[in-house]
């Protein structure tokens, strides 16, 4: 939960050094054990049902699939969504228990975050944003998943290089610094880089999380920022009749929903300390009614089940037991399999098909393969933004 001190607009700051311990205490398991379970979490769900053989195994082949798909830069993906894909893929490494500076992706990381650094601009029009020109299409939802991705490798570095400790600490101030700049008077976020008026439900939920990353990693986080985002996300919650249906919309002014916005706002809503409200518990039925459909035809497929499992991981107990399995196996079916009879898969062994319809088919294997593993990592608990 984000705290502020009295008469105060910051939040309060988590010393990155604490984090750092804690997770690479967590690193000396072996890599082949899963990581303990809480006794609550025992008694409603044990590590070995959330982690099961089959999955474990095939998240390992996807893993190296990933590692031998780096770009010379240590980028991941087509130029075309580039900075996005690179990293969501480092995310995924990193929930494997792997960080900057140890681990068997050790390297992958490292050379992805220092991918992610290079291109944190310095354009005084735009100081801070995580921008490559020759892609398109990441815009702010890709320097959102950047910010991300680096603060986690903040929060995970332990004690490594001081020099290169400092400087990623930079990296994610100036772009921590652009989000605040760059919020809108609505309290939300648009796809480019600038307060003129627009805004939109999943960048919002985007920048909000990369925030509470940073704030975890001992970023200074201005309280009046995360306070005007959680208001938007509250507010974007549909009505009809004057009541809440649990759903939530595409903007304060666009009735648009979706399973996947609803599961995105639900689990920043928690992840911001809404531990029982009556949005989570309305959004929480809302996604019960809707998973089905999402499992079978619904669009952004990948993005709505790794919102899905992140809420219902938090809220644990029942949600978590019943649901996390029937999406486990939804994504297991993608995996790809030796005597895979399509061409245009049978090269990529061991990775994961985009999920057909779906709009996310233009972004490819390796982005469907990092989206695929980072969701199925949450039960190993070793992203700082996947611990409780």
């Amino acid at each position: 939960m984000l705290i502020s001190r009295p008469g105060s607009t910051a939040t309060r700051v988590i010393p990155a050094a604490c984090l750092a311990l804690l997770v690479c205490g967590a690193l000396e398991a072996q890599r082949n054990t899963p990581p303990a379970t809480t006794p609550i979490q025992k008694k409603s769900f044990t590590t070995r049902e959330e982690i099961t053989p089959r999955m474990r195994k095939v998240v390992d082949r996807a893993l190296e699939y990933l590692a031998s798909r780096a770009n010379a830069d240590g980028s991941y993906g087509d130029a075309n969504a580039q900075i996005a894909i690179t990293s969501i893929t480092a995310l995924s490494f990193m929930a494997s228990g792997s960080t900057a500076n140890r681990g068997p992706y050790q390297t992958e990381v490292s050379r992805a975050v220092k991918f992610l650094m290079n291109h944190v601009s310095t354009d005084p029009n735009h100081r801070g944003y995580i921008v490559m020109h020759e892609d398109p299409d990441s815009r702010m939802h890709g320097h959102g998943f950047a910010t991300l991705a680096l603060a986690e490798a903040l929060g995970t570095y332990g004690n490594g290089n001081p020099e290169k400790f400092k400087a990623l600490k930079n990296a994610v101030v100036r772009a921590v610094r652009l989000i605040e700049r760059t919020q809108s008077d609505a309290g939300g976020w648009y796809y480019h880089p600038a307060n003129d008026g627009n805004h939109e439900g999943s960048i919002t939920i985007c920048m909000l999380q990369a925030l509470r990353a940073a704030y975890n990693a001992g970023i200074f986080v201005k309280k009046r920022v995360i306070d005007k985002a959680l208001k938007y996300i509250e507010e974007s919650a549909q009505k009809r009749n004057g009541k809440l249906t649990g759903a939530f919309k595409y903007s304060l002014v666009d009735n648009q929903t979706s399973f996947a916005l609803t599961a995105a706002a639900v689990s920043t809503l928690h992840m911001c300390g809404q531990y029982n409200t009556n949005l989570i518990r309305l959004g929480l039925s809302h996604m019960d009614r809707e998973l089905d459909d999402h499992l079978t035809q619904g669009d952004f497929y990948y993005y709505g089940v790794l919102y899905a499992s992140q809420a219902y991981f938090q809220v644990a107990g029942r949600p978590w037991r019943k649901n996390f399995p029937r999406i486990r196996n939804s994504i297991l079916k993608n995996a790809i399999q030796p005597g895979e009879k399509d061409e245009d898969y049978a090269k990529h062994i061991g990775a994961f098909k985009p999920h057909m319809p779906s709009q996310e088919l233009d972004y490819g294997v390796v982005y469907a393969t990092a989206m695929a593993t980072l969701t199925l990592q949450i039960p190993y608990r070793f992203l700082p933004v996947f611990q409780k």
